[in-house]
């Protein structure tokens, strides 16, 4: 069974797929709706989605369905450690399979410099955009920024990384889909 993080990891894994003229037989998991969707629209079949897109409720929904399976998990360098930790602990033979690397696009960092002082929220889709949102503004610039602007996270994992980031606003959808992060920003602006 492959089991997919996110999106990038189903779009780096078709690459190498067609690059390599590979054919996929196993089964193949995915955290969440985006990613299905995704590996769907490259012809592979999902054979398990978890209801909640959450690393435990996948464990749980994966080990009540499956048992325990040989699995790939496919993921990026900086995917969080729950799923592996939860398998290694409900003793799951796996292989992870780091399929890409996210960088800092040090290139835009002025960009953000510039916009960040006229906007009134700014949208994180992972820990590691909080973090290199951090890096790439100044001292001052971060302390107006949490203290004075929504931050809207794509999901619990980004908001606990916004938390620890000291952010004042932290707002995120159910539904941990860039689309329901703007109709959770939407629905926060119509409350105001």
């Amino acid at each position: 069974m492959a089991v997919f993080y996110k999106c990038q990891s189903g779009s780096f894994f078709d690459q190498y797929v067609k690059k390599l003229g590979l054919t996929i037989t196993q089964k193949i998991a995915a955290v969440g709706e985006k990613t299905s969707k995704l590996l769907e629209s490259h012809h592979y079949t999902i054979d398990f989605q978890p209801t909640v897109y959450r690393g435990d409720n996948m464990v749980k929904e994966f080990l009540y369905t499956y048992g325990k399976q040989r699995i790939a998990l496919i993921a990026g360098e900086k995917s969080r450690p729950e799923i592996p930790q939860l398998l290694n602990a409900a003793d799951v033979s796996f292989e992870k399979i780091i399929i890409y690397r996210t960088i800092k696009n040090e290139a835009e960092k002025k960009s953000l410099q510039r916009t960040v002082t006229h906007v009134d929220a700014v949208f994180f889709t992972s820990p590691s955009t909080v973090e290199a949102f951090q890096q790439f503004l100044t001292i001052d610039q971060f302390e107006r920024v949490r203290k004075e602007l929504v931050a809207v996270a794509i999901g619990e994992t980004t908001a606990t990384s916004l938390e620890h980031a000291q952010f004042e606003t932290i707002i995120y959808p159910g539904t941990y889909t860039i689309e329901n992060m703007v109709i959770t920003y939407i629905n926060y602006l119509k409350k105001r």
